[in-house]
Order: C-alpha cells, then structure tokens, then sequence
C-alpha cells in the first residue's frame, strides 16, 4: 500500500457516506465542489501522463513534451476544427482529450464516475496482477481545488482563467517552451515577466468535446514541480486534510462496476457515442462458460 493515509471502504454506499464525513468541514458551495479521480491501481500516485518516468532494462523514459506538442500543433488541423493558436490551453484540453500525454491531470465532479473509471478499467484490464504498484487495491482520490490554488498562491481563493495573462497560463506554456518568456507592458511604465507556479492549479476546462461536459470534468495543470500529489501533498504541512484517498479491493471491481450502472452510471451514460454503448453492452451481455469439464455450453451472464 502506498504511503499516503488511506481509509478503505467495501462498496459505493460507504465510499459516498465516507467522502461526506471526510469533506463536510470544506465549505464547498456555489461553484465549488471536491474533485475526484479513480484509480486501477492504488500504488500510482496521481501524476500527469506526460510526467510519467517508464524505467527499462537499460535507461529511465520519459516523453518529450515539447516537440509532441508542437507537431500535434502542426498537423492537426488536417484532421477537423482546432482552437485558436493563441489559446494554449485548449490545445492541451484537446490533446489530453485525444489521448496525448500532456501535464493535466483528469479530475471530476462526480464521485460515481470516478469510482467507474476506476472499477471498469480495473475489471477489464490485462495488467498482469504482479505488475500492480498495488497488487490488492483501486483508488479514489478526493480533493479540495479551491485550497490546492490556495496552497500554490496564497492570493488565490478560486479558479483562475486560463487564457489570461498570469500564473495559470504560464503553466500551459510549459508544454509548448514559452513560459516565462512574455514581457507585459506595465501603466507605470517597463515590463512584467510571469512566472508559472511550483505547484499545481486547479481549473475549469473549455468543453472541446460533449464527453468533457458529460462526465463533469476538470483538471489540474502541474507547474515547475514534477512531482506526483501523494510527494506534494505529504511535503505541505497541513495540506493532507485537503487531499483524500479512498482503497477498494480490486477482486470486487466487477460488483462495483454492478452497483453503478443501477444507479445509472455506465459507459454509455460517461461516453455519450457508439463506441460507450458497444462497450456497455460488451460488459452487460458477456457470455460465459459454465461446464468445467469444458463443454461449450454458454449461457448468458
């Protein structure tokens, strides 16, 4: 188990009654609401996919986040309507949308979608057990975005733009090697460089896409600290009350993923197109053998 405190909780009853315990003293309202992120595999602290270390037999991976963006940027036009080239940040809203490692990192407002995403991908994956980080236990990881933008600037007590000039937007040029390089005209005359933050911001997305809407989406974008949450979160004294993580047992992810499709939370309700229904589908009609002595007879299960 991973060495952040953790409460582990049996089924999505418990997990809905625990976040509540856990979260009442926020003073989330209006606008405001805890994220969450659902996890496979409880050992992998959150961390952007682009800022993901792939250790070999013989060198240490990482992606080249500034060409893959850069030449993402160049040819995808080709391929349907993109943002304005100003607007980085929906480019990178685009891209993690479209799959590309980029230094956002998933967040939503549901806790029912998260605890899906973390049951559906566990129950269908092909990770072998032992490669697991955590070989027994999913995540769902709860947190406070208003006190993360507090923690990374203490003038901060809510979601900042992402397309004006500032701190936020400098954390977006860091995918595309611009950061810190504008020089702002001041009134009083001279020049003012932004710089972007350690830490990472919590923000609102621009909708690109029906899906972003649909499973209530959200983002945080890291800034100069590559470090994952649970190294953050841990090194920031205070900071853990605002961060939470909740552990299912992986062997039940299959009667998870059962409970939240009754309370109407499935593939084709989070990926509103044909590709959510056949999945839905696919994982409600599975045939299954049911004679050990290796008859082919099948029934529906």
């Amino acid at each position: 188990m991973a060495r952040y405190p953790h409460q582990e909780v049996r089924s999505v009853h418990e997990l809905i009654e625990a976040v509540h315990r856990s979260t009442e003293s926020w003073n989330c309202e209006g606008h405001i609401r805890p994220w969450f992120r659902g996890q496979a595999d409880a050992g992998e602290p959150p961390l952007p996919s682009v800022l993901r270390i792939s250790n070999t037999s013989r060198r240490v991976l990482r992606y080249d986040e500034f060409h893959m963006t850069t030449l993402f940027r160049l040819k995808a036009p080709a391929f349907g309507q993109v943002p304005d080239t100003s607007r980085l940040d929906q480019w990178l809203f685009l891209m993690q949308h479209c799959g590309l490692p980029t230094r956002l990192l998933d967040w939503t407002e549901n806790p029912l979608a998260a605890c899906f995403f973390a049951a559906s991908r566990a129950s269908e994956s092909e990770k072998l057990r032992e490669r697991y980080s955590d070989r027994t236990y999913m995540a769902v990881w709860v947190l406070h975005p208003i006190m993360l933008n507090v923690l990374s600037d203490r003038r901060w007590n809510d979601f900042l733009n992402t397309w004006t000039q500032g701190p936020c937007l400098e954390n977006f040029k860091i995918a595309f090697g611009t950061a810190g390089r504008d020089k702002i005209p001041q009134p009083e005359g001279g020049y003012h460089t932004f710089q972007p933050t350690q830490l990472p911001i919590a923000v609102q997305p621009s909708t690109v896409a029906a899906r972003v809407a649909v499973q209530r989406s959200c983002f945080t974008v890291h800034g100069t600290d590559p470090r994952d949450f649970e190294a953050l979160f841990l090194g920031k004294r205070g900071s853990r009350r605002y961060l939470k993580k909740f552990v299912l047992r992986r062997s039940r992810a299959k009667e998870l993923v059962g409970q939240l499709e009754q309370l109407g939370v499935s593939d084709s309700t989070l990926y509103p197109d044909f590709d959510g229904l056949a999945r839905e589908m696919k994982r409600r009609f599975l045939l299954k053998p049911v004679d050990r002595r290796g008859s082919t007879t099948l029934k529906l299960g």
